[in-house]
């Protein structure tokens, strides 16, 4: 009998050649449609390679890497779009520094409160720790509760939020809050944990915002699937999933809109499927 092709497998094909195909068709430099062409391959070359082993082989161990295969793949999508970025939008910074500053002012008032801004913004700056380990523990807890069995399900529901968030970087490109002299808010969590959040994305981030969130579109999937396969673990992954969103924008890892933004896409999805 065949081996049946997983719908998660379908989309990191289409979607590593539908940026591969953009590469060559928008105006890069060499490098960068180089790169972007070598993640895409990269990425269907081992989508390929897993499913074609099991298909040769049938292995329990390669439905298993199969099952876990797209949580690094969602990475490599990521770098791939990483290579579109060619100016920022200024204006539209701009536009969504103020709306941020009108939303963190009226929390934490016009001036702000160093021992009530810093520790508030400080707890949320732990809970985006997670934004990284999340979509694979979600794995995990299916794993644990005895619902392997729903993998690709679960992919499903994660990948299409997340790589539609990706999917606008080439065109709506800008830096993120932490990164500009005029966001007045930048500053607001400080100590270890901070550290570490800008430790990982100085060498793994493509240091290029990305609207909507792409952490908070995909914890928020994760969270969502979880409650309708595991409800008692999927209330605890999306309240760690609405505190990746916060510690987004209060960390400013993101604008508020790009969270606000990704959680409503990752909710209409959800509801459509």
């Amino acid at each position: 009998m065949l081996l049946a092709v997983r719908t998660a497998e379908w989309i990191n094909t289409l979607t590593f050649s539908f940026f591969v195909g953009c590469a060559w068709l928008r105006a890069l430099t060499r490098r960068q449609r180089v790169r972007a062409t070598a993640f895409g391959v990269a990425g269907i070359l081992l989508t390929l390679a897993a499913y074609g082993a099991q298909a040769s082989w049938r292995l329990p161990a390669l439905s298993i890497v199969r099952d876990w295969l797209p949580a690094p793949l969602m990475m490599f999508v990521y770098w791939q779009t990483g290579q579109f970025y060619s100016r920022r939008n200024e204006a539209l910074e701009a536009r969504l520094l103020a709306l941020d500053d009108a939303i963190l002012g009226a929390l934490f008032g016009r001036r702000t409160d160093p021992s009530l801004g810093i520790a508030f913004a400080n707890v949320f700056e732990f809970a985006y720790v997670f934004c990284y380990p999340l979509i694979p523990l979600g794995m995990l807890t299916l794993y644990l509760v005895g619902l392997r069995a729903h993998a690709d399900e679960y992919w499903v529901a994660v990948l299409p939020p997340t790589y539609l968030c990706y999917a606008l970087l080439p065109f709506v490109q800008m830096l993120p809050p932490r990164m500009l002299a005029a966001d007045r808010w930048r500053n607001l969590s400080s100590g270890p944990v901070r550290g570490l959040n800008l430790w990982v994305l100085r060498h793994g981030s493509i240091q290029v915002n990305t609207f909507p969130s792409a952490h908070v579109a995909s914890t928020m999937a994760a969270s969502l699937v979880l409650l309708r396969l595991a409800p008692a673990v999927g209330i605890v992954f999306f309240v760690m999933a609405i505190g990746i969103a916060l510690g987004a924008v209060f960390g400013r890892y993101h604008y508020a809109a790009d969270a606000i933004t990704a959680a409503a896409l990752a909710l209409i999805l959800s509801f459509l499927r």
